[in-house]
């Protein structure tokens, strides 16, 4: 559950306490008044890839440090070849996992089946792969949108339903 549900739900209880037990009892009522759906974890190819998307931003976010140390101007050489080898080396390891995580999706092609067949459907009629690829981008960012603003799990079913 979204922790603000639960912190509007104490504060429609007008609960201003804050104690571990108070804390427990008020989740308690919550999950009784809501009865939210049990979580269930992702599964293991979905947690890989997220923890191979996790370990890319960190990875291109001290590169970008180093490379911030770098334009500083460091005056001394010691310090500015040792900034340099670890940009390499951080471009080498960027490269690798950018290369496992796409590894990973084409072993594991079932992440998306909505826009597979709805990508298919744009090829069939004729669109380049490039507008495919631009039609498929644009569509995940509503459907984000969507998700972020109703604040319910992607259903790929719910255009059938609705």
């Amino acid at each position: 559950m979204n922790p603000a549900a639960i912190k509007a739900f104490a504060a429609s209880r007008l609960s201003r306490t804050k104690t571990d037990r108070v804390d427990a009892e008020l989740i308690a009522r919550f999950c009784l008044a809501q009865q939210p759906p049990p979580w269930t974890p992702p599964a293991p190819e979905v947690r890989e890839l997220q923890a191979l998307v996790r370990r890319l931003e960190s990875l291109i976010e001290m590169r970008v440090a180093e490379e911030n140390r770098l334009s500083a101007g460091i005056t001394v050489a010691a310090v500015s070849s040792s900034v340099e080898e670890m940009i390499a080396h951080l471009k080498e390891q960027i490269a690798r996992t950018e290369k496992l995580s796409r590894d990973h999706i084409d072993k594991h092609p079932g992440f998306s089946p909505f826009f597979q067949q709805w990508a298919e459907g744009l090829r069939q009629r004729g669109k380049s792969k490039l507008s495919v690829i631009g039609a498929v981008m644009r569509k995940l960012i509503h459907i984000a949108y969507g998700v972020l603003k109703s604040g319910r799990p992607f259903d790929p079913d719910f255009a059938k339903s609705a």
